[in-house]
């Protein structure tokens, strides 16, 4: 409730009404239940409606009282996004741009039922296996639901103290067999299958891989998810990889990236497990004396932040449809929060882009 201060003929300032939804609604010729709804953001308002509502909340500079709306709907309107950060990382952490594509398509999502998207950072050593943050403001959010975004391990603490809270919960592109987790992931079999029918259909028969080594279980799943989805490909075709390089955590790509290229017999394809790697890859080569496009097709995982259709169509890549993954998690918490019981787990397929060659762009 807001009070509208104005100057009596008496020179001083005096309370002259209270503003109330009821007041609003009064101004506005309007039901207060069409106030109500105004402010909950239900699209079942007219837009002349609006408008004049708009300019009467802004005149008098009401706001409803979010405090009182959380204890008559016992809901907070808010959902926190935990982030997982791996310190132990020299890129990435949850600043990362391929993380934001999520936290950002899952804000925007939620925003539109009304829902602000809480960022909850959390720090952990992957390699070490070990929680440098404690969990102890984490038991006490005041949320409806919680969103969680990891890039490789997730300390089992986490997981028992949320599943206590008792509140909806979902995870976005996390694999976790032995747990029963709600979760939304990308399937990766469509834009690996189209990958290997087009490099196939242009001859290419070397095809090496480089990516990060997936023997240690605190790795993020996608590693050994795209190589052994590729290599079962490839033995379709009666094929094997030609050359597979791996990278262990915390060394330099630049070694391994030129162990692609040693011997006489060089790859006609490299398929990178990121952006990161490709670039590693296509520097190893000029290194030999070989141009990448021409002597080798060179290929990664692409997300969606660096890749512009206007300005990068000459890359061949596999898109990660990161943006619908962090709009259909925000939306599955959503329903579960309103009482309905949407299917626990989803996946968005990728799909591979073919880069156009410079003469085509021309």
């Amino acid at each position: 409730m807001l009070w509208v201060y104005e100057y009596s003929s008496l020179g001083h300032w005096q309370i002259n009404m209270a503003i109330t939804q009821k007041f609003i609604a009064e101004k506005a010729q309007v039901s207060q239940k069409t106030v109500s709804q105004y402010f909950k953001g239900t699209a079942r308002i007219s837009a002349a409606t609006r408008a004049r509502l708009e300019s009467i909340v802004e005149h008098y500079g009401y706001f409803p009282n979010m405090a009182a709306r959380t204890m008559k709907t016992k809901r907070f309107n808010r959902i926190a996004c935990l982030l997982i950060y791996n310190t132990s990382r020299s890129r990435g952490g949850f600043l990362a741009p391929h993380l934001l594509n999520y936290v950002n398509a899952a804000a925007v999502a939620l925003s539109k039922h009304d829902y602000a998207l809480v960022i909850e950072p959390f720090k952990v050593d992957a390699d070490r296996q070990v929680m440098l943050d404690s969990l102890d403001s984490f038991a006490t959010l005041s949320v409806d639901g919680i969103l969680g975004i990891a890039g490789g391990w997730v300390p089992p603490e986490i997981d028992q103290i949320i599943d206590k809270m008792g509140i909806p919960s979902v995870w976005l592109n996390r694999r976790a067999l032995d747990l029963d987790l709600a979760g939304v992931n990308f399937d990766e079999a469509p834009g690996i299958r189209q990958l290997a029918d087009h490099l196939l259909s242009l001859g290419r028969k070397r095809i090496a891989w480089f990516g990060p080594d997936f023997a240690h279980l605190n790795g993020h799943h996608s590693a050994k998810t795209r190589y052994e989805a590729l290599k079962s490909e490839l033995q379709k075709h009666q094929l094997e990889w030609f050359r597979p390089v791996f990278n262990r955590k915390g060394h330099t790509l630049c070694p391994p990236a030129l162990e692609l290229f040693n011997g006489p017999t060089p790859p006609d394809a490299v398929v990178s497990y990121n952006l990161g790697y490709r670039e590693a890859a296509e520097q190893a080569a000029l290194h030999s004396n070989l141009r990448p496009g021409y002597d080798f097709q060179s290929v990664h995982f692409a997300s969606s932040w660096e890749f512009s259709p206007n300005t990068h169509d000459f890359r061949t890549v596999v898109m990660l449809p990161e943006e619908e993954v962090g709009k259909d998690g925000a939306l599955y918490l959503y329903e579960r929060i309103q009482g309905n019981d949407p299917s626990p787990s989803q996946e968005r397929p990728t799909w591979l882009h073919v880069g156009k060659t410079f003469a085509e762009n021309q």
